[in-house]
């Protein structure tokens, strides 16, 4: 099963079909840059995994415990952390030669962590793409109603600075990139 046909047997996903279809066509090209020059990659963030089964050789690592028995029945190649530690671990040792991320950086809790998150990705790998959600009240919510999206609270514009990385506001989203 591939891309939309997997959302659509799998409901509740933040990324349904009318995400998928809209959203993500504004994103292709940003993305499909990457995937023609690389071949090793990761996806922070991967949710349900779609990318990483159509994606061949791509890593998708997440924080949701419930995604486990999706990648286990789709068979996606995906690793579970309880922290940003393996992540820093994966980039530092594994090569990659792309990462991307579609509202995952969000995640980082302050500016210090961010700085040093996109430091490394940026010693590491070759190409990043990733797109980050602005908004200070994202719509997605932990099982307590908590805003999961910290990282919307700090200026990710000021990071791409101080870090030598594109970015580029569009709507509620930012593209940030290099490579």
């Amino acid at each position: 099963m591939k891309g939309r046909d997997l959302y659509e047997k799998l409901p509740g996903s933040y990324y349904n079909r009318d995400n998928l279809t809209t959203g993500f066509k504004i994103y292709k090209d940003f993305f499909d840059s990457c995937f023609k020059v690389s071949s090793k990659g990761i996806n922070l963030g991967c949710g349900r995994g779609t990318s990483c089964k159509e994606l061949s050789n791509c890593l998708g690592v997440d924080f949701n415990r419930s995604l486990l028995p999706i990648w286990k029945v789709h068979q996606v190649p995906a690793i579970l952390i309880e922290n940003w530690v393996p992540v820093y671990l994966l980039i530092s040792y594994q090569n990659f030669d792309y990462c991307l991320s579609f509202d995952f950086m969000e995640h980082l809790e302050d500016e210090a962590e961010a700085l040093e998150l996109v430091a490394t990705l940026r010693a590491h790998v070759k190409i990043g793409r990733h797109i980050i959600d602005l908004k200070k009240r994202s719509g997605y919510r932990g099982p307590n109603g908590e805003n999961l999206h910290a990282g919307a609270s700090f200026d990710w514009a000021e990071i791409a600075r101080k870090t030598d990385i594109n970015f580029e506001v569009i709507g509620q989203h930012a593209k940030f990139w290099w490579g």
